[in-house]
């Protein structure tokens, strides 16, 4: 495993100079590879100049470091200079750039895992912080406040602010991809309005979502206002908050609630569990947060993939959510005509996703049914 991700990491460093021109002369080892990037550098200081018009005071390539998924999966690797680092996915998705600081993991000797842009280590298998900039695992609060900065309204895109914006994968069936294709998914989205309730409401959406497209039949009513008022109270929501020891009280949702209770509202035959990544061929649940912006843990319905353009030849990820405003016409909660255009459809960065939940149904053949396996699967 260890050899097979240094020749992916090296087949992406030489991708990347490559892209610009300069041969990589077919590095074959660790110590030919660090030598190439120290002797090409100034191509990536010229890179990032051109781009931003600032400096960047590098000189040497330090080291680099796997980062793994929730499933042990090596899919991203933090690059540390003498000044600065980088942080990149295998698909060239640019997660993080940082010009000055040093790398923000504190053990780096430690097995690292990356969840969005936040850094763990696993012990005695639970994961905890191994950055003074990550949150605890399953304390972010989801109390759903909307902030422009992170979440934006897909009809505002333009190609100064997000250049060679692409949608990759539309799972809505009024969304097209950049190949012409549509979806397969009805999806459907409540209006939230700056209540603190985002967990109950992505349910519902999840819910309807599924119901609408054919694949289940997992709300009680076509009165989405009942159906919320059930989530709220299967996830004990109140607009007072919940109140726990010490004084301490909170009106969003935990992780873990939310994985629970959601799964307690759709009864014995499914049930949600996190994944390691947002699953292109399903909608998925995601849980969104942003240490740099105050108030922004939100979980949102995923519906499809974009990208645009980052820097030098790294791209930003996009997950594109369907959040906050109603696609539906409702008359007193009961789910009318689908609106016109792209009411509820957002996007923001991938790498603020700090939580993936997939719905799973549960797979029990009959007795007789003794060929068929049992194993659970996801919904599609």
């Amino acid at each position: 495993m260890v050899c097979k991700m240094v020749n992916k990491f090296i087949v992406l460093i030489t991708s990347l100079f490559a892209l610009l021109g300069v041969s990589s002369l077919n590095i074959q080892s660790e110590a030919e590879l660090v030598s190439f990037i120290n002797e090409n550098i100034s191509v990536m200081k010229d890179a990032y100049f051109d781009e931003f018009g600032i400096e960047w005071d590098v000189s040497e390539f330090r080291d680099y470091k796997v980062l793994y998924d929730i499933d042990d999966n090596g899919y991203a690797y933090i690059i540390r200079f003498d000044k600065g680092y980088l942080v990149v996915g295998e698909d060239l998705n640019l997660v993080e750039l940082n010009t000055t600081e040093v790398s923000p993991i504190i053990d780096y000797t430690a097995k690292t895992y990356l969840f969005g842009n936040s850094y763990y280590k696993k012990v005695d298998g639970g994961f905890i912080p191994n950055s003074v900039n990550t949150p605890e695992r399953g304390s972010i609060a989801g109390e759903a406040v909307f902030d422009e900065d992170v979440y934006h309204i897909y009809e505002d895109i333009d190609d100064e602010t997000f250049p060679n914006f692409t949608v990759l994968v539309s799972l809505a069936d009024d969304l097209e991809d950049n190949d012409g294709n549509f979806g397969e998914y009805s999806i459907y989205t409540r209006y939230q309005g700056s209540t603190t309730d985002c967990g109950p409401q992505a349910g519902i959406n999840m819910v309807y979502t599924y119901d609408f497209s054919g694949l289940t039949n997992l709300a009680k009513s076509n009165n989405s206002d009942d159906e919320l008022d059930s989530m709220r109270e299967e996830m004990d929501w109140t607009t007072e908050g919940q109140s726990f020891p010490l004084g301490i009280s909170f009106v969003g949702t935990w992780p873990g609630d939310f994985m629970s209770d959601l799964s307690s509202y759709m009864g014995d035959d499914y049930y949600l569990e996190e994944t390691s990544a947002y699953i292109n061929e399903t909608p998925a649940i995601g849980l969104y947060y942003n240490l740099n912006v105050a108030g922004t843990a939100h979980y949102s319905l995923i519906i499809g993939k974009a990208q645009s353009d980052a820097w030098w030849i790294f791209k930003n990820n996009w997950d594109i959510l369907s959040t906050h405003r109603e696609n539906y016409n409702h008359l007193y909660g009961e789910i009318g005509t689908k609106k016109l255009g792209y009411p509820s459809y957002k996007f923001v960065k991938s790498s603020f996703r700090q939580g993936t939940y997939a719905l799973y149904e549960r797979n029990y053949p009959k007795w007789y049914q003794v060929w068929i396996p049992y194993g659970d699967v996801v919904i599609k």
